[in-house]
């Protein structure tokens, strides 16, 4: 698969997420089927972010590295990119829940970090 096919997959796919996304906002009431209308709203919101940050992170690392191994630099931004959508969707789910403290988030984001970290010093 080519990379500009990857990338204009990942590139549609976020596009298709975000109006799930904003259609889940518009009319999903969640005071009438709270399951189905959180469960819609954090997956759609999840792989909105996911593809969004994947994307930019791809342009970012290419831009700053200059690397012509473009592919090592799409398998780690769509990593990232997981993570910092995990990152997201963890600390407003834990808002949602009443159970998201400040340290609490630190504590959230140190350990997607450190996981983000053994995977980069995994080679």
């Amino acid at each position: 698969m080519r990379l500009q096919s990857y990338l204009l997959g990942i590139g549609a796919s976020s596009i298709i997420c975000w109006i799930a996304f904003i259609l889940t906002i518009l009319y999903i009431s969640p005071e009438t089927s709270r399951v189905l209308a959180l469960s819609c709203f954090f997956v759609s919101f999840f792989f909105a972010l996911a593809g969004t940050f994947t994307i930019i992170g791809f342009y970012i690392r290419t831009w700053a590295s200059h690397n012509e191994l473009y592919y090592a630099n799409i398998n780690i931004s769509f990593r990232q990119g997981i993570f910092v959508a995990f990152a997201f969707v963890g600390i407003l789910a834990l808002q949602a829940l009443n159970l998201l403290t400040w340290w609490d988030g630190i504590l959230f984001v140190a350990i997607i970090i450190l996981i983000e970290f053994y995977f980069l010093t995994k080679k």
